[in-house]
């Protein structure tokens, strides 16, 4: 089966465990946490699902919240699909678990930390430069949890514990970086920094031709990273976004 087939065949199964079949979408939608319409989608094979998507069905499905151990039990096109399409590169030690999200969703301090620790440089003198007595608490809470991890440079680095996150916290992380870092004074010169916003009325042929444009680019942007990764360069970060009105 290919992927939206496999997909379909798959929550068709878990709809089917409900005993109530007029409520099943219902409460499929919420236990997953994707919207009823795009349930139905889905099964009716009309869309295909993120990857993002389909780890929310998938941990749903098999009662699970480490990604990683999901990886080993999911059909094996979904799980090229969610490798493939993982910014993140998989590698064994690396535990993926929805605890971590949920952290960083909760304190926006925890959420910068875990991202400046993936930009670069991060030391125990940054951390009490940028946020106090209460960012190394957060620290030392992140170590606990295999979150941070300490390296015999004395710099701390994302630790074995990571997070694939949500649309829903992809917004909420890009908003707050946008608010807290993006510089609008440096946009008057080219080469320091990138904003723009262009609204216009599209057919659907050139809305979807936008998306693919942002998905390519996201990803090229990823390759990028890969190739001039310089943890002692520039703290960079980049946030997408194209939506309908």
């Amino acid at each position: 089966m290919n992927l939206r087939e496999q997909v379909s065949t798959d929550l068709s199964n878990y709809l089917n465990g409900f005993s109530d079949p007029k409520k099943a979408v219902r409460l499929a939608s919420i236990n997953i946490g994707i919207h009823q319409k795009t349930l139905k989608r889905l099964v009716e094979q009309d869309n295909t699902p993120t990857y993002l998507t389909l780890y929310k069905i998938y941990r749903e499905i098999f009662k699970i919240t480490n990604d990683s151990l999901l990886l080993q039990m999911v059909p094996k096109v979904v799980k090229t699909e969610l490798i493939s399409e993982n910014p993140k590169d998989i590698v064994s030690h690396i535990q993926f678990n929805v605890e971590v999200e949920d952290e960083i969703n909760s304190d926006p301090v925890f959420m910068d930390i875990y991202f400046l620790s993936n930009a670069g440089v991060l030391t125990r003198e940054y951390i009490q430069f940028k946020f106090g007595e209460y960012g190394l608490s957060i620290v030392s809470k992140m170590i606990k949890n295999n979150i941070l991890e300490l390296n015999d440079k004395g710099v701390f680095v994302q630790g074995t514990n990571q997070a694939n996150l949500s649309p829903a916290t992809i917004k909420r992380s890009g908003l707050y970086m946008i608010n807290k870092y993006l510089s609008p004074e440096d946009c008057e010169e080219r080469g320091k920094n990138f904003c723009g916003v262009f609204v216009e009325g599209l057919t659907e042929e050139g809305f979807n031709e936008w998306l693919k444009v942002d998905y390519e680019a996201y990803y090229k942007k990823v390759e990028i990273s890969k190739k001039h990764k310089d943890n002692k360069g520039i703290k960079a970060f980049t946030f997408m976004a194209t939506d309908s009105m």
